[in-house]
């Protein structure tokens, strides 16, 4: 839900909060907080300072899906798991990934990934990170490397880690790998967060936005990472506004009936960086404005099992 029951702000540390309750037909609530249309990102380090909830039934979790599947829908895009604790197995910690070869549905392996033991997961924050290069995504807990998956620069479906992704943050309750909440389960169920932080390369940062709008649409919010000492010089082409934030990390933009590249230029102590991001503007309005934004925005989706038949 998006209630303050199940996710609030606590002296400084964000709590996500399972219940065991009677709401809208179900009997367990809890929260899902995704930075979709607010951070995404490509390379770098994503850490997380977390303390996790303990008894049977719970599967906190700290990890990243793609912000646009360019291969198509899950797992044929990837999914990496920064941290994923089964509480039924109070001391385990996993990392891992999923792709179009490494899944559990279709195969022709299963996941890829490793684990940890952390005696104190369920009564001490700990801090649970990745280090991902266009080489390999490492695994830590509190600075100790426990896994790594390594490119083997075939394609997409052994690596389709080349794009940006987004972290989600949530704490499930039940399902396949714990089983439903037994008497020994304590409600309410509490996920606590410290802080979730993202290092980056500069020359890896991208401008986050939308790539396709319809004519004359306003309000679409174009920004960077924020950068402590750093300027931000804005531009967009002629028949958009820029509406509000030239000169910050984030802009609002109202567009015309043409297209171009939103760009940035950024002033650090360590030098100056330029960015760009091409927009397509379209008239389609009727259909999915997808539809035009060529084959990466196309997938196909095949139920399982799949059977072909040649003539």
């Amino acid at each position: 839900t998006s209630r303050q029951e199940n996710a609030t702000v606590s002296n400084g540390k964000l709590q996500i909060i399972a219940r065991k309750e009677s709401y809208q037909g179900y009997d367990y609530t809890s929260a899902h907080i995704r930075s979709e249309k607010s951070m995404s990102c490509r390379y770098g380090r994503m850490e997380a300072s977390i303390k996790l909830p303990g008894t049977n039934g719970f599967v906190p979790a700290f990890w990243m899906l793609p912000v646009d599947s360019h291969y198509g829908w899950w797992p044929n895009s990837g999914e990496i798991d920064i941290m994923e604790h089964p509480t039924n197995e109070v001391t385990k910690i996993y990392g891992t990934v999923h792709t179009e070869n490494y899944n559990l549905f279709q195969g022709p392996q299963p996941p890829q990934g490793g684990s940890i033991d952390i005696p104190d997961a369920e009564s001490a924050f700990h801090l649970y990170a990745i280090e991902w290069t266009p080489e390999k995504i490492d695994f830590f807990v509190d600075d100790q490397k426990y896994y790594s998956f390594v490119n083997d620069h075939g394609s997409s479906a052994t690596w389709p880690f080349d794009q940006p992704f987004y972290i989600i943050l949530n704490l499930a309750v039940g399902g396949g790998w714990v089983g439903t909440p037994d008497q020994s389960s304590v409600f309410p169920s509490i996920m606590e967060v410290d802080y979730v932080r993202i290092y980056q390369d500069l020359n890896s940062m991208e401008i986050q936005g939308s790539d396709f709008v319809t004519y004359n649409t306003g309000n679409i919010v174009y920004q960077l990472g924020e950068i402590e000492g750093a300027s931000y010089q804005w531009s967009v082409p002629g028949g958009a506004t820029i509406t509000s934030g030239q000169g910050s990390s984030r802009i609002t933009v109202n567009w015309g009936i043409f297209g171009g590249d939103v760009k940035a230029e950024i002033n650090t102590l360590q030098g100056s960086y330029q960015k760009s991001l091409p927009v397509r503007v379209s008239a389609n309005l009727l259909k999915n404005p997808g539809f035009e934004k060529g084959v990466k925005s196309w997938v196909s989706n095949l139920r399982y099992p799949v059977k072909a038949q040649m003539n």
